[in-house]
């Protein structure tokens, strides 16, 4: 049978890239909690239920999988996630069971907030519609929905979301094959990207939507990853 392996893509530091540091300068000034500190506390919310995953292996850094890569056979599932993504309860064992001939196989991801851009249209409502339309198409996937067997594991594929374009896989719409994809201000790239003073920080905070409950009302212990993260927001 088959192993699944979880490659959490957490680095042992950030990169310095687009003015991180100055960003990040910013969330400590305006904030009670660190953005270190904080980014700790989302991960937690992440990690409390890794053992409820049923991973033959997870690795808690991307440096830790890439040193051990030789080790992989080429049987293995290999599931590349952040550090803030919660995969659904036993999603090990759903992915041994599959009959499936794909090296490369995703499923649907679930979006519960947003972070709010300069785009007025830029709503909730349009990001989960355009997600099932990106992760239905056949060679295109969007955040942490798949896992890959070894001979498509290249580093290139484990560094970034967008990479896995032009690579035939399956599709599988299972319930117990879903992922929850946090599109927050205290993501890394949002803060990279969409923050360019510290207005913009403070306004998104003020902006964030976490009243979506709704959105995972099929998974339960997505819901209470949910309510831990309110309250993390509300004790900025």
């Amino acid at each position: 049978m088959s192993r699944v392996i979880v490659v959490i893509r957490k680095y042992k530091k950030y990169i310095p890239w687009m003015n991180i540091d100055e960003k990040i300068k910013w969330w400590d000034e305006l904030f009670k909690i660190s953005f270190v500190d904080f980014r700790k506390e989302m991960s937690n919310i992440a990690f409390n239920n890794h053992d409820l995953i049923n991973a033959d292996k997870i690795y808690y850094t991307l440096d830790e999988f890439i040193v051990d890569q030789q080790l992989i056979q080429p049987s293995d599932w290999i599931l590349p996630i952040d550090d803030d993504d919660w995969l659904c309860n036993n999603i090990g064992q759903s992915i041994r069971n599959l009959d499936t001939n794909s090296n490369f196989i995703s499923w649907k991801c679930n979006i519960i907030s947003v972070f709010k851009l300069k785009d007025p249209d830029w709503k909730l409502e349009r990001i989960q519609s355009s997600i099932q339309e990106h992760i239905s198409r056949k060679n295109f996937v969007f955040s942490c929905c798949y896992a890959l067997k070894d001979a498509t594991a290249t580093q290139d594929n484990l560094f970034g979301h967008m990479n896995l374009m032009n690579i035939d896989r399956e599709y599988i719409p299972k319930p117990e094959l879903e992922s929850c994809y946090i599109h927050l201000p205290q993501s890394t790239m949002c803060l990279l990207r969409h923050t360019e003073s510290k207005d913009d920080l403070l306004k998104s905070i003020k902006e964030v939507d976490l009243l979506n409950e709704n959105v995972l009302t099929h998974k339960p212990e997505f819901v209470s990853k949910l309510r831990l993260v309110k309250d993390l927001f509300a004790s900025l």
